[in-house]
């Protein structure tokens, strides 16, 4: 059993299927963990969505994107800023592409993501470990059951949206790795925070490292990034074995 571990994805179906067979991906002996943010900006919203969740062995976390999905699979909301960020195409190849019973499967199936996905040797999430600044809390909010669709309703549901969004220790391990921060972010206002006290690797995503379309590893860190531009259209999407760190890519056409 291998462990693998793909970028945010953006409903780019044939690069998905492309670095999987780079890798001889094998669905019913390897594990494929997710960085989230399955859908939008791609085309392929339905097809991304049908294969990974016909997989025995994927385990996603919940990413931005994803939050703004799961909502519109359970309820029929749509939230403003999705519209913004690819969702009108999402919702228009969704509506069109599922029945209403497969609508509501796929909503109750995002609604199993969790934030935190905590493995003896890993910390996965989509953007960092947030507001955490120590494994305690980490492993505290990751017990937690996050409320399905998405909603912030106290302090720590809060505190779970800005391990969502946050990119504050990923430019911190920037910074200390003394990497360029990708330009795209220049005019971005982050803070700078300390490594978290932890054996454990952290992968994240949410982050798009067009410039080079490699991941960001910071060994003092703890760090993984992998959102490596499947997005954009400009990068490509990656995915690594988790403990060899081979490396497969495919560019986005």
């Amino acid at each position: 059993m291998r462990r693998l571990i793909v970028g945010d994805i953006h409903a780019r179906y044939e690069a998905l299927r492309t670095v999987l067979e780079m890798a001889s991906f094998d669905p019913d002996e390897d594990i494929l963990y997710s960085t989230g943010d399955l859908c939008d900006r791609g085309r392929e919203p339905v097809e991304t969505l049908e294969f990974l969740s016909s997989l025995p062995g994927f385990r996603p976390v919940l990413g931005n994107h994803d939050i703004w999905l799961e909502l519109f699979l359970l309820t029929g909301e749509v939230d403003v800023d999705w519209l913004y960020n690819g969702g009108v195409d999402t919702i228009r190849r969704l509506s069109s592409g599922l029945s209403k019973r497969r609508t509501e499967e796929l909503g109750r199936w995002l609604s199993s993501f969790p934030v935190i996905r905590l493995e003896e040797d890993d910390i996965i999430v989509h953007g960092g470990p947030g507001p955490c600044r120590s494994m305690a809390e980490v492993e505290r909010l990751a017990a937690m059951r996050r409320p399905s669709p998405f909603r912030i309703g106290n302090a720590d549901e809060r505190s779970l949206f800005g391990i969502l969004w946050d990119r504050d220790y990923l430019f911190s391990a920037m910074e200390s790795e003394r990497y360029e921060v990708p330009s795209k972010y220049m005019k971005v206002h982050y803070d700078l925070v300390p490594p978290l006290e932890t054996e454990r690797t952290i992968w994240s995503g949410h982050t798009q490292l067009i410039g080079t379309a490699r991941p960001f590893i910071a060994p003092s860190y703890h760090l993984v990034a992998i959102d490596t531009g499947a997005g954009s259209g400009l990068g490509k999407l990656t995915l690594m074995d988790m403990d060899t760190r081979q490396m497969w890519q495919s560019g986005i056409g």
